[in-house]
């Protein structure tokens, strides 16, 4: 059976950088930035989580702006969590961006429970979307093999469908890619152009070859897939979640339209599809 993941209001992402971000990727610009909390100091983190918790959130991602380097600069707010998580019952989240091995021990220690790591091997998209050039490729790969090696229990790659901007893409490469790691999830996203931004006119991923990898990652996955929150809205949406759903091709779906939570009786869990089967009990309404 598919599951709803819908985070609000128990789960909410944070930017440990406010709206700063170094790469300006060709999807966002920012944009998406504007629309978390933000805590830039290691007390406001506290803090906020602290508001947050007593308001009734029970997972927090913590999120932001990467450096020119492909990195979340959370360094100095790594006590703070491993603190926050002594003393309240949550689930705490990252977009760690690249990690060498001892940042992925350094997130482990500080009782961080999943790593939301966006894996790629296209040069399209680390070069043109992200602007980080094309060795960067390698350094994803080096610093999955880090997190599962020295990082939290659970990390869950993500990929993107259609971020060669309408040329044929690496995805199936990059499931086969992952398999090997055994994910208990592999998350599937899809680019999405977005207004306001360098991608307002890029082609949005074409509905048969985003349900072709889909087939093709529930077909080979031992564990679970999630269709994640980053994919177009409207129609788009409307029609790839109802053949999503109806044909079963994914164990989770993050944000779908209400009408097909109503219409197929989903369950819903408030929280990040990320979130690992043994902290539903947080975050499922009684």
């Amino acid at each position: 059976m598919v599951t709803a993941y819908i985070p609000y209001p128990k789960y909410v992402s944070i930017s440990i950088t406010g709206i700063g971000c170094a790469l300006n990727c060709r999807y966002c610009s920012r944009t998406y930035l504007k629309h978390m909390p933000s805590a830039l100091t290691p007390q406001q983190l506290y803090w906020l989580m602290r508001r947050l918790y007593r308001e009734g959130v029970r997972g927090f991602l913590i999120s932001g702006g990467f450096t020119r380097e492909g990195k979340l600069p959370f360094h100095g707010f790594l006590d703070v969590i491993r603190e926050f998580k002594s003393r309240y019952e949550v689930v705490i989240s990252i977009h760690s961006g690249l990690v060498d091995v001892s940042e992925a021990r350094m997130l482990r220690e500080a009782r961080v429970d999943v790593v939301d790591f966006e894996f790629s091997l296209n040069p399209t998209y680390t070069s043109v979307v992200k602007g980080l050039g094309e060795k960067f490729i390698d350094k994803m790969a080096e610093s999955l093999k880090a997190l599962y090696l020295e990082g939290p229990e659970y990390i869950a790659p993500h990929i993107i469908i259609g971020s060669s901007l309408g040329l044929l893409g690496n995805e199936f490469s990059e499931i086969d890619f992952l398999r090997d790691y055994n994910p208990y999830l592999i998350v599937a996203l899809i680019y999405t152009p977005t207004p306001g931004t360098h991608s307002h006119k890029d082609p949005e991923p074409r509905v048969d070859y985003v349900l072709s990898v889909l087939k093709y990652l529930k077909r080979v996955s031992k564990g679970e897939v999630g269709l994640g929150c980053m994919r177009p809205w409207g129609k788009y949406r409307l029609e790839l979640d109802k053949i999503v759903v109806s044909s079963k091709l994914v164990d989770r779906i993050a944000n779908p339209p209400l009408s097909i939570v109503k219409d197929y009786n989903l369950r819903v869990i408030n929280a990040c599809c990320s979130l690992p089967r043994e902290y539903e009990y947080l975050f499922t309404n009684p």
